[in-house]
């Protein structure tokens, strides 16, 4: 960085303040990509910045839905943007009109127009010097992209997933033609008009930017991932003799978790005698969970609680030895579980049941903080399991599956740091 440059960064420091983040999930709302937005919005703001969101009201899979801690410092400054259905005639009148306002059609629409009608009305007095634009959709982006063009405030947006058109097997979108047209129109905008744009791994950007072109799009993009939880300190593990494991998050029907249960019966087999184990399962699931449990004789092993708030899935994490991640088995694992932040915190070493090459595999073995199984194979994830359980057995986890290098991914210092740095090249 010349010296100019040093001189700018350092006046920015202490006179941009004011953040505008476009977030269809967040606060109060917690489900796993609004718990990630909430997440940077309380470390930026710890961090001295005054950050405003807009979002919208959340009505699909969810933890918790009341504003409780640790959610409640964001509570005055989140504008969740609603609007009356209507009848037929008023909804169609309002989807021309909002469709006029933003040009995309695609799901979320009157949202996003209304979005941008409320931010802009905000800007009027509060003067935002950055906006960002977070997932879990594209929709996010659509009142961004027409905001900065109507203000010029630099603009970082983020995909912690890939756009709606561009999800791999066996994931399968539910948009259409014209809104998967629109997605891709939409990806090629924000590239266009965005300083930057985030993405949580590598394997995600590479994923997108190969249907763009790298030459005029990749000086754009830049990886930061998930963020952890301001001020949180996890509690140590009380020993019971029991060796627990807990998969905290939802198991999609992409996510079957049947090989992971396959290679849990096979890892207990193995053993031959009368483990003390126990799954604990925290999320929803696509799954009939007991029935597979019974089909792998597992009902005695396994524990399944549905959603519960995110302080209280963090209790359960704390009193467990390992940790997993299921994956969908992906010809390429490019997505980095939300999830992963908070194993890191907490400090339990990780059991990554993921494609061959995903990029939980790649942290595992950069960070040595736990074990990873091909998600379709049994066997390799039952192996993963004793070698994990034959650590805890030496109570030697902490040093085995040292968590340390894990956790500087994802700490709210580290990651405040690198979004100030792209704050500052933007400006």
């Amino acid at each position: 960085m010349n010296e100019t440059k040093i001189k700018n960064h350092e006046h920015i420091s202490c006179h941009m303040q004011r953040i505008l983040m476009f977030a269809p999930g967040f606060a109060p709302y917690s489900f796993s990509e609004n718990i990630v937005n909430s997440k940077l919005a309380l470390a930026l703001k710890e961090h001295g910045w005054d950050v405003e969101v807009i979002s919208r009201v959340d009505d699909g899979p969810l933890y918790d839905s009341a504003w409780n801690e640790p959610w409640l410092p964001l509570k005055p400054s989140t504008h969740t943007v609603s609007y009356s259905p209507g009848n037929k005639i008023e909804r169609s009148f309002d989807l021309f009109r909002q469709f006029i306002h933003v040009k995309y059609p695609m799901g979320g629409l009157r949202w996003s127009g209304h979005a941008l009608t409320q931010a802009l009305e905000l800007h009027e007095s509060k003067k935002y010097q950055i906006v960002l634009s977070r997932s879990p959709n594209d929709i996010g982006h659509l009142p961004a992209l027409h905001f900065v063009r109507q203000t010029k405030v630099p603009w970082i947006a983020n995909w912690n997933d890939p756009p709606s058109h561009l999800w791999p097997a066996p994931y399968k979108s539910a948009e259409g033609l014209l809104s998967k047209w629109s997605s891709r129109c939409l990806l090629s905008s924000v590239f266009k008009d965005a300083s930057f744009v985030t993405f949580p791994s590598v394997r995600l950007c590479d994923h997108v930017l190969r249907t763009l072109n790298k030459n005029t799009f990749s000086s754009k993009a830049r990886i930061i991932p998930h963020i952890g939880l301001t001020g949180y300190l996890p509690a140590k593990r009380n020993p019971d003799g029991c060796f627990r494991i807990c998969h905290a998050g939802n198991l999609s029907k992409e996510r079957n978790p049947q090989n992971f249960f396959a290679g849990i019966a096979l890892f207990l087999k193995q053993l031959g005698i009368n483990i003390s184990f126990e799954l604990r399962i925290v999320g929803t699931s696509d799954y009939a969970l007991d029935s597979l449990a019974e089909q792998y004789g597992l009902s005695k092993f396994i524990k399944v609680s549905g959603g519960i708030s995110y302080l209280n899935t963090f209790s359960i994490l704390e009193q467990s030895d390992v940790l997993a991640v299921v994956e969908a088995p992906c010809a390429e694992g490019i997505f980095l579980p939300s999830k992963v932040a908070d194993y890191a915190q907490v400090g339990r070493p990780l059991l990554a049941v993921s494609p061959e090459n995903s990029e939980l595999a790649d942290l595992i073995r950069q960070t040595k903080a736990g074990e990873f199984a091909s998600c379709n194979q049994p066997q390799k994830i039952a192996d993963a399991l004793m070698l994990l359980y034959n650590s805890w057995c030496k109570n030697r986890l902490s040093e085995d599956y040292p968590s340390n290098l894990l956790w500087q991914n994802f700490s709210p210092e580290s990651i405040v740091k690198k979004y100030e740095e792209i704050f500052y090249l933007a400006i």
